[in-house]
């Protein structure tokens, strides 16, 4: 269980991270609430670069990266 200064520390880590990526943070939410599949994966990566210790501006880089990757391989699978 966090502690509430790791409990806020990584929830501005994941805010700052959605409004780079120019999502709706209550829209975003709701997603992930609903297990939408885009909302779910971005989320998944987000916990996942929090939890390796990735700072806000590598985790955005680094997301925006698997975005570009995630969409080519749905979009040559399709």
């Amino acid at each position: 269980m966090m502690s509430i200064q790791e409990d806020e520390t990584y929830f501005y880590f994941t805010l700052e991270v959605i409004k780079a990526l120019h999502l709706d943070s209550k829209v975003f939410f709701a997603g992930v609430a609903d297990n939408a599949p885009y909302e779910f994966q971005v989320y998944s990566w987000i916990n996942t670069l929090y939890k390796d210790g990735k700072t806000s501006d590598d985790a955005i880089n680094e997301i925006h990266e698997m975005r570009r990757l995630f969409l080519i391989q749905n979009y040559n699978t399709s």
